[in-house]
């Protein structure tokens, strides 16, 4: 998972939004609107159904493979794309899902602008803590900021890069097409003022 990712929060997923997943990007420190770090794109099967609990007996010995998510930035947050069943049994055995994350390197000139920045705070941190005579603690404070340095540069180089997306050529008209293909009656599952805009 990435840096930002929370542990807790994964026991939270079969309470938010049980039948229906959504995203917030305006609840930060809201208790129950920033409690998900992935997004399923299905309901999480319940704990008793049988394959969950064949997940959780391999998940017991050791050998449940790890969900798929994938890193979405403009919806800023991870899709779980496959494994559904596998995060469940992982949840039932309240352990936190093993994942592979997919996602984009960040854009090198971006990541070299955001290198430059930290070079330079810690460098001037640096001069600054050093150029402070008689200070006992100057030497804790650089060993502290050279930790805090490696660890910035380290998150720079695995910040998930921009996901691009294109247009489906023939516009929504095409798109109406292909999910009618795939999911026959997919409109009869939407709320009724929903339906005109699809």
């Amino acid at each position: 998972m990435p840096s930002w990712g929370v542990a807790a929060h994964w026991q939270r997923l079969h309470a938010v939004d049980p039948d229906r997943g959504h995203i917030t990007w305006f609840g930060y420190g809201d208790p129950d609107e920033d409690q998900r770090d992935v997004l399923p794109l299905r309901r999480l099967s319940p704990a008793s159904a049988g394959r969950v609990r064949s997940y959780r007996r391999q998940l017991q010995e050791g050998i449940l493979p790890p969900a798929l998510l994938w890193w979405v930035s403009g919806l800023n947050t991870l899709l779980v794309l496959d494994g559904h069943d596998r995060i469940a049994a992982a949840l039932a055995e309240q352990a936190v899902p093993e994942v592979v994350v997919l996602a984009p390197a960040v854009d090198p000139e971006l990541a070299s602008a955001w290198q430059r920045r930290s070079i330079q705070d810690y460098v001037g941190r640096v001069k600054h803590l050093q150029g402070a005579p008689g200070n006992s603690f100057a030497s804790a404070h650089v060993a502290s900021a050279s930790r805090h340095f490696a660890t910035t540069l380290g998150d720079i180089v695995r910040t998930e890069g921009r996901t691009r997306a294109w247009p489906l050529p023939g516009g929504p008209a095409a798109w109406n097409r292909q999910a009618t293909k795939l999911a026959p009656g997919w409109t009869s599952r939407l709320p009724q003022a929903d339906r005109g805009t699809r």
